[in-house]
């Protein structure tokens, strides 16, 4: 990340177990996993930026959500890692219900 000079990096299957946020070298790791250890999602912040961190919410294993201040607005960013076709519908309709229900909390003037 250092060599292409990336800020912030939404990562997917992290492997991490529960939601936590951690220092690397350089970066934090706002994590958000499950107990299981099969999925996670997350962002990797430089930690030049972690001041202009608002919040930090994990969903689930699958969802969350980091909101910033920028210069003008708060600027929220969502990583999702969606089930595959192989899923069943339960898992995907969950899935679904869930984003759409942290979707219009970002975005309550969407609807």
């Amino acid at each position: 990340m250092k060599k292409y000079e990336i800020d912030i990096l939404a990562v997917q299957e992290t492997k991490q177990k529960g939601q936590e946020i951690i220092t690397l070298d350089g970066y934090t790791l706002f994590n958000s996993g499950g107990e299981n250890r099969r999925l996670g999602v997350g962002f990797l912040l430089r930690n030049e930026f972690k001041e202009k961190v608002v919040d930090f919410e994990p969903i689930s294993e699958r969802v969350c959500r980091l909101r910033l201040r920028g210069k003008y607005r708060k600027i929220s960013l969502l990583n999702v890692h969606a089930p595959t076709e192989d899923k069943g519908p339960i898992v995907k309709s969950e899935f679904y219900e869930e984003l759409v229900k942290v979707v219009e909390r970002t975005c309550p003037y969407r609807r």
